[in-house]
């Protein structure tokens, strides 16, 4: 049998838990929101462009994120890393 100790140590446990779940789900739901909005801002073209001058110039634009020095990413914002994520999608892809 337990004691109160250990069962009112177990609750905060618990508790402690729970709240660190909800938080994580509030920074998904965060995120997930920016993520939708970026989307549907990235599907449409920008001004003046159909669908095709569309896809050719997310294809450009990625090449050229590809080719940008480490001064140049860090001048707008992106690592490495993120510019290889981006200039790799297909240019279908958003």
């Amino acid at each position: 049998m337990e004691s109160l100790a250990t069962q009112v140590n177990r609750s905060n446990q618990n508790e402690r838990l729970e709240r660190c779940a909800a938080d994580v789900h509030s920074q998904e739901l965060a995120a997930g929101q920016k993520d939708s909005a970026r989307n549907e801002i990235m599907r449409k073209p920008p001004s003046g462009l159909n669908r095709w001058r569309l896809l050719w110039h997310r294809l450009h634009t990625r090449k050229a994120l590809l080719a940008l020095t480490a001064d140049q990413l860090k001048d707008i914002g992106l690592t490495r890393e993120q510019a290889l994520e981006e200039g790799l999608k297909p240019f279908w892809r958003i």
